[in-house]
């Protein structure tokens, strides 16, 4: 060993150690602020499966293919399509909700859900809300029933995707095959 490399190698294993952690610091703090508040980690739950996410127990899910009503502005070459997720919070007032339909198979589209066209009840529930004081949507089970407008053409499998702020950057997906 030289002269050089005896005087300095305290300082060139720190520059081997600490480069490579000072790189992975830099570049998991740019993916946390990219991503912190956007549901980019999926946590799925299979077809027929309940899963417990955030302190919550979820599904199964089931999706059916609904005749819409006459008010209904379904257009022709597309199907109604509920889905139906069986919630119980445990008591907890943690706030959902359901963003997307999505193709995970086939084309890999998404839908929104479209509860004015497809001239929802709006009694049924669509969302967990915060307020505890809401008593229409109790702190125990209940069930959230969401419609999506799918053209016929979409094959499935699909997932749909639940959003509750306090997992971000998690998201739930749960398969379901109408």
């Amino acid at each position: 060993m030289s002269g050089w490399w005896r005087r300095n190698r305290v300082a060139a294993s720190a520059v081997v150690l600490l480069l490579p952690v000072t790189l992975l610091g830099i570049g998991g703090w740019d993916w946390w602020s990219a991503n912190y508040g956007r549901p980019v980690v999926p946590v799925t739950a299979a077809e027929g499966e309940a899963i417990e996410f955030g302190g919550i127990t979820w599904g199964p899910a089931v999706a059916n293919v609904l005749t819409p009503s006459a008010d209904a502005n379904v257009p022709s070459g597309a199907r109604l399509v509920e889905v139906d997720i069986p919630v119980d919070r445990h008591g907890q007032n943690t706030g959902c909700s359901i963003t997307a339909l999505k193709e995970v198979g086939g084309a890999e589209r998404e839908w929104s859900t479209d509860a004015s066209d497809a001239d929802w009840d709006y009694r049924k529930r669509t969302i967990c809300p915060v307020d505890p004081t809401d008593e229409s949507y109790p702190a125990g089970a209940f069930r959230i029933e969401v419609p999506f407008i799918v053209p016929a053409d979409a094959a499935g499998p699909f997932v749909v995707e639940v959003v509750l702020l306090d997992e971000l950057p998690r998201v739930l997906r749960l398969e379901v095959v109408p």
